[in-house]
């Protein structure tokens, strides 16, 4: 997000979530950017939910996201980038099937692209549910993006302190 008109659509879209229990961490990782440090520091005052960090320097996304992975003490890890928005009801209903399916480590929903930026705008994405399938098309693509997934926190210790390549 450059703008925390941008940012506060997003933050507002997970604080506004159907599931209230959450612990919602915030990284920064534009250290010089103090107008949107100012702005997140004015949104944690209001949600103690809300858990802010702004890095020291840079770290990137691979970076931030182990850097967010050791502090985060959830059962279940989900996230979003600061231009993504979120469905009210979106980590109640991935909450509820992870909770459903505790043979799954890993889950994902399908997501709808927005912006003026992209050619395919408000194009709905689907992703493949077949196992085998989803193989096949994982030597072209992921098969899981960020924005729609959710991780067992169980499931990430299995990989070590980094699941993101630095």
């Amino acid at each position: 997000a450059e703008s925390p008109a941008t940012l506060k659509e997003a933050i507002d879209s997970i604080l506004n979530q159907t599931f209230t229990n959450l612990e919602f961490l915030v990284y920064l990782d534009k250290p010089d950017n103090d107008i949107l440090w100012a702005f997140l520091q004015e949104c944690a005052a209001k949600d103690s939910r809300l858990i802010i960090h702004r890095n020291e320097k840079n770290r990137f996304l691979a970076g931030t996201l182990n850097d967010e992975l050791k502090v985060a003490k959830g059962d279940y890890i989900v996230r979003m980038d600061g231009d993504d928005i979120s469905v009210l009801y979106r980590i109640e209903h991935l909450v509820s099937y992870m909770e459903s399916h505790p043979e799954v480590g890993v889950a994902r929903s399908w997501m709808q692209e927005f912006g003026h930026k992209r050619k395919f705008d408000n194009r709905i994405v689907k992703y493949e549910s077949d196992y085998e399938k989803m193989k096949v098309n994982y030597l072209c693509k992921t098969p899981i993006a960020h924005a729609p997934c959710i991780i067992r926190r169980s499931v990430v210790g299995k990989y070590g302190p980094a699941l993101y390549n630095e």
